[in-house]
């Protein structure tokens, strides 16, 4: 599991969400209300078809908090090593 599955299973729960990781494709279902909302796979988000107004809204929420994590921790991983000098 990499740094945007583990952040994405830690944060989809501010939405009153669960998560289960798949590592036979890793990948991410997004539970809500016991029925799976969203399917992320490649920092790559999948809305469930047939999901009612209030599942519809919580996938736009999950939407942009990928997009948020996805930026955070492509920010992370790229980013230059910060060295602690102790003085």
């Amino acid at each position: 599991m990499n740094i945007f599955e583990k952040e994405i299973m830690r944060r989809v729960k501010e939405f009153d969400c669960s998560a289960v990781y798949r590592e036979h494709d890793n990948g991410v279902s997004v539970i809500f209300d016991g029925e799976i909302v969203a399917e992320i796979r490649d920092k790559k988000i999948e809305k469930i078809a047939e999901l009612g107004e209030q599942e519809s809204e919580i996938f736009l929420h999950i939407r942009r908090l990928c997009a948020n994590v996805s930026n955070y921790c492509t920010s992370y991983e790229k980013g230059e090593l910060m060295l602690y000098n102790k003085t």
